[in-house]
């Protein structure tokens, strides 16, 4: 019998148009493979309700109202170091990355998680080992760097886009640092091996000529309904529900200027839900991250339990949001100091959380 487990009256949020909200999901080998009503999911499983004495076969998770989202994505280029345990303290269950690091193949050596028997020379505390790094990465190499070092994508494994792991697409620095042979090369390389191109902007360097000419190219990456080019600034800092509060407010602000003007071509508002999406779906989107960034059957099993009920929340607050539970794959990647959140799929028993809050409804 396949081990599942249960999640019961939450207030979820899919970031799913199709099905917006929901209540109860349930999860088997770290994929989500119900999405609805709890009754729903009883009548699915063939019970006839949560005291139903063959729902003992399952882990029932009672969420008692809280508010549950997926996993957020930093679709921004990181470079450098990252923790995967702070990352997961912050919500943040997916990010793109770049693969180089120090002139070195940061993940060389590690991309078969089920290979490790040897490491990359001089491989030390910089290179990530995927089988310890919760979060499904998408990665990006600098064009310099496979231009020297092309052995690095004759794997073509890497590029395998259901993998937690795997190469996304090739970078390209601004325009003050590319020039148009290098960008015809690099655009030819991500055209023959279906990988993205990213270019980096900056305030200085918008790279407007070289955006101008990707808008000009056909898709080449239809059939894997992921963007062919995209833009990124890098090394930022993303701390989602603060990006999340600093933009609502940005969106609010415009909406009170627009209605004091009377500005009958005012532009739509985004509420907090169309936050969410923005950094959940359209970010996983956006990174070419294979089911990731909304909760639907079929999908992996990574979302967040939040320490407080978004609807009853000040926008001004919402910086004060914190992931109770970071779920990944559907097991635990982090939970909050005095969390009484367990799974058993984890050598654990309890089924409770750490304080009770009441359900409301999620959009402000």
């Amino acid at each position: 019998m396949i081990f599942k487990t249960l999640y019961v009256n939450g207030m979820i949020f899919t970031s799913n148009e199709e099905m917006p909200y929901a209540e109860a999901m349930s999860v088997s080998l770290g994929a989500i493979d119900y999405v609805g009503t709890t009754q729903g999911l009883m009548e699915n499983l063939g019970l006839t309700g949560l005291y139903d004495p063959r729902i003992s076969e399952f882990e029932v998770i009672d969420l008692k109202g809280r508010t549950v989202i997926p996993g957020f994505v930093d679709a921004d280029i990181r470079s450098g170091l990252f923790d995967g345990e702070e990352l997961a303290k912050l919500g943040i269950t997916g990010l793109a990355a770049s693969g180089e690091y120090w002139g070195k193949d940061m993940f060389y050596g590690y991309l078969n998680p089920n290979d490790m028997s040897h490491e990359p020379e001089g491989a030390d505390e910089n290179y990530i080992k995927v089988k310890e790094f919760p979060q499904m990465l998408s990665i990006y190499y600098p064009w310099e760097f496979i231009k020297a070092n092309p052995e690095v994508l004759s794997d073509k494994q890497r590029m395998i886009r259901s993998r937690k792991v795997h190469v996304a697409g090739i970078s390209l620095k601004g325009e003050q640092y590319t020039t148009e042979e290098m960008y015809k090369e690099a655009l030819d390389y991500c055209k023959k091996n279906s990988l993205q191109l990213s270019v980096k902007i900056s305030d200085d360097d918008p790279s407007i000529t070289m955006l101008q000419l990707l808008m000009r190219e056909d898709s080449w990456l239809e059939d894997l309904d992921v963007p062919c080019a995209r833009v990124h600034r890098g090394d930022g800092d993303f701390v989602p529900f603060s990006s999340i509060k600093e933009d609502l407010i940005e969106e609010i602000e415009k909406a009170n200027e627009n209605a004091a003007g009377n500005n009958s071509d005012e532009e739509p508002f985004y509420g907090l839900d169309s936050m969410v999406i923005g950094y959940t779906k359209l970010a996983a989107e956006y990174a070419g991250l294979y089911g990731a960034g909304t909760l639907k059957v079929g999908n992996s099993a990574t979302f967040l339990i939040l320490d407080r009920d978004l609807s009853r929340i000040p926008v001004e607050e919402l910086d004060q949001v914190k992931p109770e539970v970071t779920i990944i794959n559907g097991k635990i990647a982090y939970k909050m100091e005095g969390s009484t959140f367990e799974l058993k799929d984890q050598k654990a028993s309890g089924l409770r959380l750490s304080e009770d809050l009441t359900p409301g409804n999620f959009s402000q």
